[in-house]
């Protein structure tokens, strides 16, 4: 597992993950607003932070790594992870997402 820290610029956050072989892979991406260093949970499972999952654009529930896996050629490849907040809040209180990767 990797785990980079980024900041937002204009509310979009990049992260590289640099030197991966190719493979399958996944993405949890979450936008730390506290500065905390977790994903702040109610009741120990709701989210109360922004979080996205790759190929899942609604996750509900903890994500299963064959949902949300996908595949890195020799090239590398680009990839898109819209973070949802529930219940909404402003993106804007903290520049920060982190991002955890993780290979089968």
């Amino acid at each position: 597992m990797r785990v980079i820290a980024a900041s937002a610029v204009n509310h979009e956050t990049t992260a590289v993950f640099g030197g991966l072989p190719p493979g399958r892979y996944a993405v949890v991406a979450y936008h730390d607003e506290n500065g905390n260093g977790e994903l702040d949970r109610f009741l120990g499972m709701i989210p109360r932070e922004g979080y996205g999952v790759s190929n899942i654009p609604e996750p509900s529930g903890p994500p299963q790594f064959d949902q949300a896996a996908f595949d890195v050629p020799d090239e590398g490849r680009e990839l898109a992870v819209p973070l949802r907040y529930c219940p909404p809040s402003n993106p804007a209180v903290s520049q920060t997402a982190l991002y955890q990767g993780a290979a089968s």
